[in-house]
């Protein structure tokens, strides 16, 4: 028989958890796991490695269970990034072993914001539970009516969500539709409360505040957004409640019931929202909620189930990390109820793309970028992400499973004599690959190890016994297990601890066969 070749492109479509194996582009993937997915190929993701850790306590869970990270980057060159836990706030800063907190508290779940005024810049977060707190880059104050300086108006326990919008600061009152504000450039004194119970027509309590603009920009066409907790959306625009003729309410909508405080996230000049329906930009959502509208719609099912087993579980976020162009959201994906302990992956999102992919050995309960850099945290530990080329010193492994293809032969049988994978990069790695044929799964993983000591020559190496090397080579062919068939699908794994390796695609060497089902 006539033997012929045929490339297909690795899977730059991303992870689709939404289409059938049976109806899925050739260049998607059933899973993409720790591959970070680009306009060329797919790239095994960046390492994380140990960066800070409070006490060790056992069980698990108590008390040195780490629930926020907070950043203060004043424009006079002060850094300093805070760990909350339920035995107070931690300056992490220094990294390594933390021996003590910085300011008492009792809950570690704090939203926080930065403001500057002409008094200097401040860290402002609250939890709803201990008081709220002011750090003005060297000190930290406890806010009520009578320190200094005070908080006034409102119970400083009952703060529970922040943001600055147009020169104010707006804080969600616990446990009802109420929002407070401050002054213009004001980050204490006296509070004015705003009543939104007869705008909200489902109830519950305001959960998280954000801003939207429609510009893309930040200026006077800003509106801010109050999100509650049964899925109501209130926006409005102006920049002074207290007056009719400066704050008018645009609208009221519903999106569903969002997953936690750590609901949204910015996107360009789109505020993004995660609920139990989806992750939808508010600039659609409010004309329609649908499954087409939501950023998320591709990896739906995905993330659908993913809500139905972590239900409530503390630990669901979303965040953008501007470097590589990622959209994060974390999930808590399964607990240890004996130890309390939180297993999680993350769904992560090319910007620029808008492909998916999943990412694995990160167990965090939350996340932060600071300074440009971007950490997690679980239980006592804190560790720098997307830096370096292992986890904590331990290889990468990254897999994927591309969506089944006819390899250009339609309803033909063929059988796949051999393969190759294109790749880039100049890293040693183990590489192992199996093939899946007519949806069936696939085989075990039959393995090669590959180091960069020397070159193979292209077309002429033994496999198994070549090596690689270079800034970017085609693999040596390689056989693998499988039977006559009609669709084919590339069960791929690189396991390594060196930084670089790109995916490009992969090469078959093909038989067709007579018989055409």
């Amino acid at each position: 028989m006539k033997s012929r070749s045929i490339t297909v492109a690795a899977p730059l479509g991303g992870l689709n958890g939404l289409d059938s194996i049976a109806n899925m582009p050739k260049i998607d993937a059933i899973m993409l796991d720790n591959f970070w997915p680009t306009s060329a190929g797919v790239t095994v993701r960046k390492g994380w490695e140990a960066f800070a850790s409070l006490p060790t306590d056992n069980p698990p869970g108590s008390p040195h269970d780490i629930r926020s990270l907070m950043s203060y980057m004043s424009p006079t060159g002060t850094k300093k990034l805070f760990a909350g836990d339920q035995t107070g706030i931690w300056d992490i800063t220094p990294g390594g072993a933390i021996a003590a907190f910085t300011v008492a508290a009792t809950n570690g779940e704090w939203q926080s914001i930065n403001a500057s005024t002409a008094g200097g810049n401040f860290l402002l977060c609250c939890n709803g539970v201990d008081k709220m707190k002011l750090y003005d880059g060297a000190s930290w104050v406890s806010l009520d009516g009578v320190s200094v300086p005070a908080l006034t108006g409102i119970t400083s326990t009952d703060c529970a969500y922040l943001h600055v919008f147009q020169t104010r600061v707006y804080i969600a009152l616990k446990g009802t539709l109420n929002f407070a504000y401050l002054g213009v450039n004001a980050v204490s004194g006296a509070a004015s409360i705003f009543y939104l119970g007869a705008v909200f027509k489902r109830g519950g309590s305001i959960l998280c505040i954000n801003s939207w603009t429609i510009d893309g920009g930040s200026g006077l066409d800003d509106m801010i957004v109050f999100i509650t907790t049964e899925g109501e959306i209130a926006v409005y625009s102006g920049y002074d409640p207290s007056s009719a003729n400066t704050w008018s309410l645009v609208g009221v909508y519903f999106i569903g019931k969002p997953v936690s405080k750590n609901c949204t996230v910015k996107v360009g000049g789109d505020l993004v929202i995660l609920t139990i329906n989806g992750l939808y930009p508010l600039s659609k959502a409010l004309a329609t909620v649908s499954k087409e509208s939501a950023i998320s719609y591709k990896v739906q099912n995905t993330l659908q189930n993913y809500i139905n087993i972590a239900g409530t579980s503390y630990g669901w976020s979303t965040l953008q990390f501007t470097v590589p162009g990622m959209l994060l959201i974390n999930i808590p994906y399964k607990s240890d109820a004996a130890s309390n302990y939180i297993y999680a992956h993350q769904l992560v999102m090319n910007t620029t793309t808008m492909q998916w992919a999943r990412f694995t050995n990160m167990t965090a309960e939350a996340w932060c970028v600071h300074d440009g850099n971007l950490y997690f945290a679980a239980h006592n530990l804190v560790r720098k992400a997307w830096t370096g080329s292992t986890d904590n010193s331990g290889h990468i492994i990254a897999r994927a499973k591309q969506a089944f293809t006819t390899l250009g032969k339609g309803s033909r049988n063929k059988h796949v004599k051999m393969l190759r994978p294109v790749l880039e990069g100049s890293a040693s790695a183990n590489f192992s690959a199996s093939l899946a044929t007519d949806f069936k799964e696939a085989g075990v993983f039959q393995y090669t190890h590959i180091s960069n000591t020397i070159d193979a020559e292209w077309d002429s190496a033994v496999w198994d016994e070549s090596v690689w090397s270079g800034s970017s080579t085609t693999m040596d062919w390689v056989t693998l297990s499988n039977v006559p068939a009609t669709y084919f699908s590339l069960n791929f794994k690189i396991e390594t601890s060196q930084d670089g390796i790109s995916w490009i695609s992969t090469q078959y060497l093909i038989e067709d066969c007579d018989s055409v089902l």
